[in-house]
């Protein structure tokens, strides 16, 4: 069996920004390759429990991410919400006699007994193909129907405010993602262009204007 990441799927194929007319997550805004990384790993601290007041002192701009998180969705700081953080989930693709798995790394919290996805990132406030596989690989894996699942986004800037996204997933875009995985794997070098679909589901929900940064 062949399990593949999202960053097998770039791999495969540099254009998958067609996609629905989806652009590709680079975290474009990001001041250095380091700051991605360190900042998820920063949040899996934070939710962890461990100490991380010695980080935001020295780094404000980190400092004023985790601010803005808190403040976008501060349910997933309530105590007795329970949560689960870069989590791996599988799900199979029937793309023919190979067996062919897909694996997305992601967080999530459940809402009235049904997961709901979170992503925090120094990205644009635009929905990536990335969101939509993860969305695809949960419906999958947990054989939840598309309709019960979306996606927030929390899209961070090194110098702009916080922006708040809900992606709201169904059928249509389920069997879209799908066929398109399975275009993909299966005729990477002649793989027709998807059409620009608009998305009405795609909602920009807050612009956070002023966000105090953490005191040093």
């Amino acid at each position: 069996m062949t399990v593949l990441t999202l960053a097998d799927l770039y791999q495969l194929d540099q254009n998958q920004q067609s996609f629905l007319g989806l652009c590709t997550d680079e975290s474009e805004y990001a001041i250095n390759s380091t700051d991605p990384a360190n900042f998820q790993l920063l949040m899996k601290q934070l939710f962890l429990g461990l100490p991380v007041q010695p980080i935001l002192d020295t780094h404000p701009l980190m400092a004023r991410w985790v601010a803005e998180v808190q403040a976008l969705i501060p349910e997933l700081f309530e105590s007795k919400k329970k949560f689960w953080i870069d989590v791996p989930m599988i799900a199979p693709l029937k793309t023919g006699d190979t067996p062919i798995c897909i694996q997305v790394q992601v967080n999530y919290g459940l809402r009235r007994g049904m997961p709901r996805l979170y992503e925090w990132a120094i990205r644009s406030a635009k929905p990536t193909w990335q969101d939509a596989v993860k969305l695809w690989v949960m419906s999958v894996h947990y054989a939840i129907p598309p309709e019960k699942l979306s996606l927030i986004v929390l899209a961070l800037h090194p110098s702009l405010p916080a922006q708040k996204l809900r992606l709201q997933w169904d059928q249509t875009q389920q069997d879209q993602t799908q066929q398109w995985l399975i275009q993909l794997l299966t005729q990477p070098t002649a793989q027709p262009e998807p059409k620009n679909h608009k998305n009405n589901n795609y909602s920009l929900l807050f612009d956070l204007d002023e966000i105090p940064e953490v005191p040093l």
